[in-house]
């Protein structure tokens, strides 16, 4: 058992690119109901990979702002402001290590390639506590390969697995407060 106020979950393929980047997410823990925070990623290239998790794109959950560039304002500007999502990745995510036995940790059980996080985010909102995606910390995450590939996982695994996923959270899927209803969710972009 880890005795630390906090734990970060890191994959071991992100770039650390801002000296004071741990300070600036545990600063969100002194206001808003925290829960979880989690940074910007960008790939080498400067394109944000991670920009917020959107529930029900692609039938599932998805990134929002993905394969947007470092310096294009985005929809609405989203790419460059604090938000509260319903989840964001594990590639990067900082929580109190009361929150995260609280409710159970990862499911690594139903979810054991995909969408972990994402339950686990889940479970944390159920607290009342914001899962908050920021812009004020930009890591670099060099990954982002194919799960299927990288973890000799066969495609029929992962489609299951999100299967499962929209059945635990069909109603969180088709009611995701951080995405305006009017557009399709058929696109990461939103589309009438």
């Amino acid at each position: 058992l880890i005795n630390s106020e906090y734990l970060l979950l890191l994959h071991d393929d992100i770039e650390i690119t801002q000296s004071n980047w741990l300070t600036l997410l545990i600063a969100f823990f002194n206001k808003h109901q925290t829960g979880i925070v989690s940074p910007r990623l960008v790939d080498r290239k400067n394109i944000i990979q991670h920009g917020g998790m959107i529930l029900g794109l692609s039938d599932s959950a998805n990134y929002f702002n993905s394969k947007v560039s470092l310096n294009d304002a985005s929809y609405m500007n989203r790419a460059h402001l604090n938000q509260n999502f319903s989840a964001v990745s594990a590639a990067c995510l900082l929580v109190k290590n009361t929150i995260f036995h609280q409710v159970g940790g990862f499911d690594d059980v139903e979810f054991p390639h995909l969408f972990a996080d994402v339950d686990f985010c889940l479970k944390v909102k159920c607290q009342a506590l914001n899962v908050i995606w920021t812009p004020t910390v930009t890591l670099r995450h060099h990954g982002a390969k194919d799960i299927a590939e990288t973890n000799n996982v066969k495609r029929d695994d992962l489609a299951k697995q999100g299967r499962q996923f929209l059945h635990h959270h069909i109603n969180d899927c088709a009611n995701d407060f951080a995405y305006n209803k009017s557009y399709s969710k058929g696109y990461p972009m939103g589309a009438i």
